[in-house]
C-alpha cells in the first residue's frame, strides 16, 4: 500500500509539473514574449503573415526617429507596407534594415522634415528595377510641404524618367546594401553627405548624376578601389570636393589619391583618410540672411558682361545718402580652421567715381571687424553708369575661418561711408566666394 501511495504521489507531482509547463507555454504564446504581438513594439505597428513581419505604420505620427529592426521577437521583418510612415511631418531620421527586401509605395510621402536616411535599397526594395528603383519612389509623385520636384532617370533612354517629390530637408543618406541601381540618386542635389556602406559592391551608371555632394564617405573597399575618375561609380566623384576613405581599406584609386590635400579626419566616431580638392565656394547673396530698411528685394541678374553664378543679387540703395542700411549675414561651416581670401562679385549702381570697399562696408567675422590693408576702389569712367550689367570680382581681404560654424556679417553703411554723407557708391552683390582646400558649406 505504501508503495502504491508513493507512486500515486509521484504521478501527481509529475502531472502538476506538466500542467505548470503547459500553462507557461500558453502564456508565452499569448504575448508574454516580446514580438509575438505587433502592439508590443514601442512605436511601430506590425502584421505577422507567413512567419514574417511587415511594418504597417506607426502608433504616433509625431514620431521624430524611426529605426526598423531586422527582426522582432525572433521573427524577421521583411517588408514595409505602402505609406507606412506617410505624413510623419516631424520625422527627422529613419533607418531601414537590409532584411526588409520589399518596400511599399510612398512610404515616406509627406515626411517634410526627414534629414537623415539609412537604407539598403532604393525604390520598391531589393529586386526593384526601372521606375521602381529610384529614391523618389519612396516619397511619391504628389507634392507636399517642404518637397522639391525632382526628375529621376532610371535608364539611358530619353523617356526613362519619372518626376517625384523629395523633401528639401534630406541632407544625409547612408546606403548599406550591395547594389546602388542606375540613376538611384539622379538629380538629388539637396543631399550633401553620402555614406557608402561596407557591403556595397557595385554602383549603376548615372546613380549620382547632377548631384552636388559636400562629403562622400566610403566604407567599402570594393568602391574605394573603383574610384578612378569623375564618371566612375555612377559619378560619385563628379561633384564631390571631399572624399573620406575609412582607415584600413585601400586608397589606391587614382581619382582619390590625386586630389589636392590629404589629412586624417574623424566622422561619426570613425577615422577616415580625407582627400580634398582646391575649390572655389560661392555663397549666393540671396541665400544669406538679409536685412534692410530701404534696399530693394532680390531681383534676377539677367544678362551680364562678366560670368557670375547666376540667380539673384542683393544690394544697398540709399537715395541721396538716406539712412537705410543693408545687412548680409552669411553663416558658413568649415571642416577645419583655415585662412581664406574673401572675394566679392558685385557691381556699381552709380557712375560717381571714388567709392571703396573700406568705406562702403563694415565686415565682421565671428564678431571681430576685419579691415583690408589695401582697399579696392571703384574707378568708373566719368559719366558712365555701369549698373548691374558690369559684374566684377574683387579680392577684398584675408582672414581666418574657425573649424565649425562662422558668422560673416556685411554691413553696407548709410550713404556708403562711416558718416551719413551721401557717397554715391551704391552696390549690388551677387555672391561672396572663397578659394580653399577646406570644405565649406552653409551652416545647418
Amino acid at each position: 500500500m505504501k508503495i502504491r501511495k508513493k507512486i500515486s504521489m509521484i504521478v501527481a507531482a509529475l502531472l502538476c509539473v506538466l500542467i505548470c509547463m503547459t500553462v507557461c507555454v500558453a502564456f508565452s504564446a499569448c504575448g508574454e514574449t516580446e514580438g509575438s504581438n505587433p502592439n508590443e513594439h514601442d512605436y511601430l505597428t506590425l502584421e505577422l503573415k507567413d512567419n514574417t513581419y511587415t511594418v504597417t505604420g506607426v502608433k504616433d505620427k509625431n514620431v521624430t526617429e524611426i529605426v526598423v529592426p531586422e527582426s522582432f521577437g525572433g521573427i524577421a521583418v521583411t517588408a514595409i507596407a505602402d505609406e507606412a510612415f506617410a505624413n510623419c511631418a516631424s520625422l527627422t531620421k529613419a533607418v531601414l534594415p537590409e532584411s526588409a527586401v520589399t518596400l511599399g509605395k510612398r512610404i515616406f510621402s509627406g515626411c517634410r522634415s526627414l534629414a537623415d536616411l539609412t537604407i539598403a535599397y532604393t525604390g520598391a526594395g531589393k529586386d526593384a528595377s526601372a521606375t521602381r528603383s529610384s529614391l523618389g519612389y519612396m516619397f511619391g509623385q504628389t507634392s507636399f510641404a517642404g518637397s522639391v520636384e525632382t526628375t529621376q532617370y532610371f535608364g539611358p533612354n530619353a523617356e526613362d524618367y519619372d518626376v517625384y517629390y523629395i523633401p528639401s530637408a534630406l541632407k544625409k543618406v547612408t546606403f548599406t546594401g550591395e547594389t546602388i541601381p542606375y540613376g538611384a540618386f539622379y538629380n538629388c542635389s539637396g543631399i550633401d553627405t553620402f555614406v557608402v556602406g561596407e557591403s556595397v559592391t557595385s554602383i549603376g551608371d548615372a546613380a549620382f548624376a547632377n548631384n552636388s555632394l559636400t562629403f562622400l564617405y566610403v566604407r567599402s573597399a570594393a568602391i574605394a578601389s573603383s574610384l578612378t575618375g569623375a564618371k566612375a561609380c555612377g559619378g560619385l566623384l563628379s561633384n564631390s570636393p571631399a572624399v573620406g576613405v575609412l582607415d584600413g581599406i585601400t586608397t589606391a584609386a587614382y581619382g582619390v589619391t590625386t586630389m589636392d590635400a590629404h589629412e586624417a579626419y574623424t566622422y561619426a566616431d570613425d577615422k577616415y583618410e580625407l582627400y580634398t580638392d582646391q575649390k572655389e565656394y560661392r555663397f549666393e547673396a540671396e541665400s544669406c540672411d538679409y536685412f534692410s530698411a530701404l534696399a530693394p528685394a532680390p531681383e534676377p541678374i539677367g544678362a551680364n558682361g562678366v560670368p557670375t553664378s547666376g540667380g539673384y543679387y542683393l544690394g544697398g540703395f540709399y537715395p541721396n545718402g538716406g539712412g537705410g542700411e543693408a545687412y548680409m549675414e552669411f553663416r558658413i561651416w568649415s571642416h577645419k580652421e583655415v585662412t581664406v581670401t574673401m572675394i566679392y562679385c558685385c557691381g556699381r549702381r552709380t557712375a560717381i567715381p571714388g567709392g571703396t570697399f573700406k568705406t562702403a562696408w563694415r565686415t565682421t567675422v565671428n564678431g571681430v571687424q576685419i579691415i583690408p590693408e589695401e582697399d579696392t576702389s571703384f574707378e568708373n569712367p566719368p559719366g558712365e553708369v555701369f549698373r548691374w550689367t558690369q559684374w566684377t570680382r574683387y579680392e577684398v581681404c584675408e582672414f581666418t575661418l574657425k573649424q565649425g560654424d562662422n558668422v560673416i556679417n556685411m554691413h553696407f553703411l548709410p550713404g556708403g561711408q562711416e558718416t551719413a554723407t551721401s557717397y554715391g557708391n551704391d552696390m549690388y552683390v551677387d555672391y561672396i566666394a572663397f578659394d580653399t582646400s577646406a570644405v565649406l558649406k552653409w551652416s545647418d
